[in-house]
């Protein structure tokens, strides 16, 4: 009932998101040193949406550098969910789950845009791809 629950909230607190992030095709807000993006992240939940990739929910990101994913696809309603590791490297986060992305790591930049709100990029073949818009829960 709590995953449930859990899925619910992330979904619609995301889909606040959503339309604001279908515009951005490049990183816009200030971008995020590996400093704050520890303090932001470390410890907490974080939902988030990609309305490229078409999916909304939530990750947390444990102090001792653990890390769960849980998403809704929402076109087809499928679930999926993962764990893995995060580090900071730079400016970036580096995230390698155990199966999204074949188990590679990868370093994301991310930047404020808002109030609690943030971007996260990656880069792919020297091209820029948002990973996710998200929230952190306060």
């Amino acid at each position: 009932m709590k995953t449930r629950i859990l899925i619910l909230v992330s979904v619609l607190l995301a889909a606040l998101m959503g339309q604001w992030a279908m515009a951005q095709d490049k990183p816009s807000g200030t971008p995020l040193t590996g400093t704050e993006i520890q303090k932001l992240v470390s410890g907490a939940v974080v939902d988030a949406s990609n309305p490229i990739q078409k999916w909304k929910g939530t990750l947390v990101f444990l102090a001792d550098g653990t890390a769960y994913i849980q998403v809704l696809f929402y076109e087809t309603g499928k679930a999926a969910q993962d764990s893995g590791t995060w580090r900071i490297a730079g400016d970036r986060i580096c995230v390698q789950w155990k199966v999204q992305r074949g188990g590679t790591e990868n370093c994301i930049r991310h930047f404020k845009v808002g109030d609690n709100l943030y971007q996260s990029w990656y880069e792919v073949d020297g091209k820029t791809a948002l990973s996710m818009m998200y929230r952190v829960r306060l």
